[in-house]
């Protein structure tokens, strides 16, 4: 399948929000089939918010064979940090093998275990803000943050999507500011959408620092796009506005 079949391992009973925008916005990003393994309740809400979504009841323990078939994993967006979402984490980074998203409490977890980071034989994306970041590197040690991000992408062999006013990508060698996006879009759930965003593009076959790179700028653009008509920019819009991006993304590239 061309478009990709995407692993969410996403959401709990008490962060519900999080799980759906990830797995709407990996859809409407063109993802052929995206399975969201979360708790019950959120595989409850699922269906009723995006009818295309398939629910899987994330197992206590997680197995090898849980893994197969998928082009692209995502972990994080709401998972919470009990102890659940720490087995979940260790288990992903261990057991999986195909490109992986780590995004939001998923990155919290990480930064106590950061020697699985260091085994990883596939592609990785880190998708922190500047707090999450701090969990995971000493920023002070750094003169920018640009400097901060590459020795941190180059040290761990990973793609890291530092997400602020002017997100940085890099994988260490190459860095790149994108300058899409606007203040409008300070809004909870924006990264949950961005995560889902890449993971789908990542399934679609995209090199893991293009899918990034890809990412950061049709999800800012499709937030300029909404705060042409709108002060606030609300996650679920900006969702909506995506296909109409990427039409006009492959527009001006076929011109």
């Amino acid at each position: 399948n061309m478009y990709g079949v995407d692993g969410l391992i996403v959401g709990s009973d008490q962060y519900t929000g999080a799980p759906l925008l990830a797995t709407k916005a990996a859809y409407y990003t063109g993802a052929g089939i995206v399975k969201t393994i979360t708790s019950e309740k959120v595989a409850t809400l699922l269906p009723l918010y995006i009818p295309e979504a398939i629910p899987v009841l994330r197992p206590k323990i997680f197995h090898y064979d849980d893994f197969d078939g998928y082009d692209a994993l995502l972990v994080g967006c709401g998972l919470g940090l009990d102890e659940s979402a720490f087995r979940a984490v260790i288990d992903i980074m261990t057991a999986s093998i195909c490109p992986l998203v780590i995004d939001a409490d998923a990155l919290t977890i990480l930064s106590r275990n950061m020697h699985l980071l260091e085994k990883q034989d596939r592609s990785v994306i880190l998708t922190p803000h500047i707090g999450e970041f701090k969990r995971l590197c000493h920023v002070e040690d750094y003169p920018d943050l640009m400097i901060a991000a590459q020795s941190f992408a180059s040290k761990y062999h990973c793609i890291l999507v530092l997400k602020g006013p002017h997100t940085i990508v890099t994988d260490g060698k190459s860095s790149y500011r994108i300058a899409s996006g606007n203040k409008a879009m300070a809004v909870g759930g924006m990264g949950d959408t961005l995560a889902g965003i890449i993971t789908s593009l990542v399934g679609q076959g995209y090199e893991a620092i293009d899918a990034a790179i890809l990412g950061v700028y049709i999800h800012g653009r499709a937030g300029d796009e909404v705060a042409k008509q709108a002060y606030t920019v609300i996650p679920e819009k900006l969702i909506e506005e995506i296909p109409h991006t990427m039409a006009e993304i492959v527009g001006e590239i076929e011109k």
